[in-house]
């Protein structure tokens, strides 16, 4: 259901999506850290394999090997977590610092989270919308919703052609396509109608 003049966000769907992309990097490198820690024993035995040393000298190797693996395994997990706390907390902020809202002859996007960004593009200029999904959006319930325009007329604000919600829940994009896809169709018949008006006012008279 569309709900006029209410700022609305992506969608639930649409900021799992988002924070999984997000995290994806910080949640590799925690699996590389658990993974080293696990295999702790067996790297420390392979690293001294390479060389060829006698009992005492292989007792301070192990020691050191292990200090030196015991440090990065460390590392590796605290900037994991960090990462993934960072992560987190940004894309929380941006998604709730995006909002758009249908209002009763444009729709008005809000964005940035220090620096906040406006856009209202009237739907008389909305040329095209299309509901994207690709395999993985379909799997997770959402889609990426584009709009063309021709741009706007509201002075010091971004001139954008181009609008792209995204990740959007596939049912708000396909409510939001079908309400925009009527609007349009009632600012053709509107401009039409206001043509042939003007053409027949300046139509000459016999």
């Amino acid at each position: 259901m569309i709900a006029l003049q209410s700022e609305q966000h992506l969608g639930n769907r649409g900021f799992v999506v988002m924070i999984l992309g997000r995290l994806l990097a910080a949640l590799a490198l925690f699996v590389v850290a658990f993974l080293i820690a696990m295999a702790h024993d067996a790297i420390v035995i392979g690293a001294l394999r390479l060389f060829n040393l006698d009992p005492v000298e292989q007792q301070a190797a192990i020691e050191s090997v292990s200090e030196y693996i015991s440090f990065a395994i460390d590392s590796l997990f605290a900037v994991s977590v960090l990462l993934i706390f960072g992560v987190s907390v940004f894309t929380i902020l941006e998604y709730y610092c995006f909002t758009f809202t249908l209002q009763e002859f444009s729709l008005r996007l809000r964005r940035g989270i220090i620096y906040r960004r406006e856009v209202t593009i009237p739907y008389r200029q909305m040329q095209d919308i299309n509901v994207q999904r690709t395999l993985l959006y379909r799997l997770l319930g959402t889609s990426r919703l584009v709009i063309d325009s021709a741009g706007h007329e509201e002075p010091g604000e971004e001139n954008e052609t181009e609008v792209i919600l995204s990740p959007i829940d596939w049912q708000k994009a396909a409510d939001i396509r079908e309400f925009l896809q009527r609007r349009i169709a009632v600012q053709i018949v509107k401009t039409e109608a206001m043509a042939d008006k003007d053409a027949a006012v300046s139509k000459p008279t016999n």
